[in-house]
């Protein structure tokens, strides 16, 4: 039998061997000593870490410049730290310091090459100064290194995405979520969208917050609700900021707790199907509201012909306040509370589902109205004729309104040139509307056309009669007899309704009343020029006035200007007075004008006296009285005031279920 052995240089190789590893193995480690203690001093102290402690700490309430005050004082006591070089570079950055912050990095890397931390605080230092392609790889090692991966990969997608390589930047972040759990992936995005907020990017961190608050994150929804409220990195949207407040648990509602599925309902119908949810709340609730409300108010209304129209006017009144309600404020109730919804689930722009909602909430509340008021109206019209009165209500009387809440939505934050220009330009805008604006704006309407011959003749005469410059005369297409005088236009208005309604004398006695009201002393046309400007401009202007903490004096203002309103309306019921003088001294026949007025009422089922004192308009049956006729029906009883309070009672129930319906699900 061969035994074999190996040779004897077979030990002392081996031997040799390992005293080579143990040089070595002590070489290294010796080397690795040396540089961690010329990193880190060893006179580092408990007081130095208590310091770095107590700077961190104020680091993590916001209060950066003691921080930075702190993580200074410690390096100057270990100028070669590594350590409290990366602390001093975080406090440095976080105040936007970079040039400061850049050369501090480096030389911490130059301590500790091998600390990936110092890799990742250089790499990160050097985004913030815009060298991206030089983070690039400092980062990358600092991933080699594996100390944090989330934080340098994230940095690294920055550094990547401001380098022009997008594709790049997104498969590291995306890399980042994958193999995850639900749960893993919130927090992971919470990081990457909390990284993006350090870096300053607010778009990137916005979109991440989201991501993060829709995977269950309620730190990222806190984060969210703040951006949404503020505008940042995302359009102001309170309704954004009201949605993901309540996500995170927040007690602003405890009264009225979300349903326990509305995470799985909001989710599941976000996109079209909310947009589906919301179109089909403002088609349904309208009708729901108006019927239900018009069926209980609509008792007392009658359309008996044997009933004299001034009855019928009467009676019908208050529900014809109910319905202007459903026709003129209810759309607008359903166009604000649009604006609740949360955006961030919308496949289009908020601002296209507002004004969608609002047309279709216009619509089918108009037909509801228009449906209802065939009750006591023998000829309601259509939906849109209904719609095209309310544009034409909108065009004769609140373009002044319009102009100051553009105006009022422009104003910048506070006083100054800004606030002044804005102003200024609100209030040339209203002189320019009341000196022909709003005649220029109805004719490019299509709502004005220029008067007919006869009624251009019949002001002629009664204007040289007046020894008055001819004015303009325009016929407005409206289904409502009523004609009106834009005083410093010098122009008179007459509805297609009125012309058709009258004979030729009763419309010359109506232009005769119009005339007079361009005929008015100079105080009460300054009076009815500054009057509006004076009493709404405070109004509109009330965010500036709210920050200087003048309230007082502005109650005390419109204290006195809500007396010259009484005074105003006291002399406007003169210059009506005046006006129907100017009507009877018009006619040919005896009592054309009071019979053309009471034709007018007719028409408009205007009650011939209507609820209150002192009117700017007298009553018609005072009015008839007065011209020496006696009326054909005894005097009425003033309608009821019930009217009013059904509108309100109408929007106040639309706003509870709409609000109701927002917070059961959001």
């Amino acid at each position: 039998m061969t035994i074999l052995v190996a040779p004897a240089t077979t030990g002392k190789m081996y031997r040799y061997s390992s005293a080579l590893k143990v040089i070595i193995a002590t070489f290294v480690l010796g080397t690795l000593c040396t540089i961690i203690l010329k990193a880190d001093s060893s006179d580092w102290t408990p007081e130095d870490s208590k310091a770095e402690n107590a700077a961190d700490a104020l680091y993590n309430q916001g209060q950066l410049d003691a921080a930075e005050e702190g993580y200074r004082k410690v390096l100057e006591r270990h100028p070669d730290s590594a350590t409290a070089l990366m602390y001093d570079v975080k406090g440095l950055n976080a105040l936007w310091r970079i040039k400061e912050a850049l050369p501090e990095a480096q030389k911490a890397v130059e301590l500790a090459s091998y600390d990936g931390i110092a890799q990742e605080w250089l790499g990160m230092t050097l985004v913030l100064s815009g060298k991206y392609s030089d983070a690039i790889p400092v980062l990358e090692k600092s991933l080699s290194i594996a100390h944090n991966e989330e934080t340098s990969s994230i940095w690294l997608a920055q550094a990547y995405l401001l380098s022009g390589k997008q594709a790049r930047s997104g498969e590291i972040l995306e890399g980042l979520l994958k193999g995850r759990t639900r749960e893993q992936q919130s927090v992971t995005a919470d990081r990457i969208a909390n990284g993006y907020y350090q870096m300053g990017n607010s778009a990137a961190a916005a979109t991440w917050w989201l991501r993060a608050a829709k995977l269950g994150s309620k730190d990222a929804a806190k984060w969210l609700s703040w951006a949404y409220s503020v505008g940042y990195g995302v359009s102001q949207d309170t309704g954004d900021s009201d949605y993901w407040s309540r996500r995170t648990d927040d007690p602003s509602y405890p009264w009225f707790p979300r349903l326990s599925n509305a995470d799985e309902l909001v989710n599941w119908a976000s996109g079209w199907g909310l947009v589906a949810l919301i179109l089909a709340t403002t088609i349904i609730l309208p009708i729901t509201t108006i019927g239900t409300l018009g069926f209980v108010f609509s008792r007392q209304v009658t359309k008996n012909p044997r009933t004299h129209w001034s009855e019928r006017a009467r009676r019908s009144y208050p529900f014809q306040l109910f319905l202007a309600f459903g026709s003129f404020v209810l759309p607008l109730v359903y166009l604000a509370e649009v604006d609740n919804y949360p955006g961030s689930f919308l496949p289009i722009p908020k601002w296209i589902l507002i004004w969608l909602a609002f047309a279709i909430a216009a619509y089918v509340s108009n037909w509801t109205v228009v449906w209802w008021a065939s009750r006591y109206r023998d000829n309601p019209g259509t939906a849109l004729q209904n719609l095209q009165d309310i544009g034409t209500i909108v065009v004769i009387y609140l373009p002044t309104m319009i102009v100051l809440f553009i105006m009022s939505l422009n104003l910048p934050p506070q006083w100054g040139i800004e606030a002044a220009l804005v102003i200024g330009a609100g209030v040339i805008a209203y002189f320019w509307l009341q000196y022909g604006g709003c005649i220029r704006v109805a004719r490019l309407s299509g709502l004005l056309i220029p008067a007919d011959s006869d009624l251009r003749e019949d002001t002629a005469l009664i204007a040289q009669q007046a020894k008055h410059p001819l004015p303009s005369v325009w016929i407005i297409r409206w289904r409502k007899a009523n004609a009106f005088a834009y005083a410093f236009a010098n122009a008179i208005v007459v509805s297609t309704k009125l012309r058709s309604s009258l004979s030729r004398e009763e419309i010359k006695s109506v232009l005769a009343h119009e005339l007079a009201h361009l005929c008015e002393d100079r105080g009460t046309r300054m009076m009815r020029l500054f009057g509006p400007l004076v009493f709404l401009l405070p109004l509109f202007t009330v965010s500036l006035w709210a920050q200087t903490d003048t309230w007082e004096a502005i109650l005390a203002c419109y204290a006195f200007l809500i007396i010259g309103f009484f005074v105003m309306a006291k002399r406007a019921r003169r210059m009506e007075e005046r006006a129907d003088n100017f009507g009877k001294e018009a006619e040919t026949q005896a009592g054309t004008y009071p019979l053309a007025l009471a034709k007018l009422y007719e028409a408009n089922s205007i009650p011939a006296v209507m609820p209150g004192k002192r009117k700017i308009h007298p009553h018609l049956y005072d009015r008839l009285l007065s011209s020496g006729i006696t009326p054909d029906f005894p005097r009425p009883k003033p309608p009821a005031r019930w009217g009013i309070f059904a509108g309100l009672l109408l929007v106040a129930v639309n706003i509870v279920c709409l609000t109701a319906i927002w917070l059961l699900l959001f």
